[in-house]
């Protein structure tokens, strides 16, 4: 993979990520934390209504 190649992806995941605003944390429900672990996010904490909140952690 050439270094075009790889800047492509992480671009547009970067892009993605910052989209909400310029937002770094992000509320989900709870049985959608797991996901979340494989797109660059850390679980921040568990909110009392089964929400849960995530964030870029750069």
């Amino acid at each position: 993979m050439n270094g075009e190649e790889l800047q492509s992806p992480v671009g547009q995941r970067l892009a993605g990520m910052m989209s909400n605003n310029g937002s770094r944390q992000k509320v989900i429900p709870i049985q959608e934390v797991r996901p979340y672990f494989g797109q660059w996010f850390e679980y921040v904490a568990s909110l009392p209504d089964r929400e849960a909140i995530v964030k870029v952690p750069f």
